[in-house]
């Protein structure tokens, strides 16, 4: 699937997007690193379930380890 700019303009090429398509790539790869790299601050609502559940281990591991 490809994305596309509502404001979608004519190829330079044929086969190649135009400059607001070109944006709109870019845009969504940036988007794609965000999501992958996550910070350790991240609210919890925007997490995905395997972070989630990465966090949701790192934490057992933490409570067995308090309880001595």
């Amino acid at each position: 699937p490809r994305a596309r700019s509502k404001h979608c303009g004519p190829a330079t090429f044929e086969g190649s997007p135009c400059g607001e398509c070109a944006i709109v790539h870019k845009h969504i790869s940036r988007l794609v690193e965000i999501v992958r790299d996550l910070k350790a601050h991240t609210n919890y609502k925007y997490l995905r379930l395997g972070n989630m559940q990465d966090l949701t281990k790192m934490y057992a591991v933490q409570v067995k380890e308090l309880k001595l």
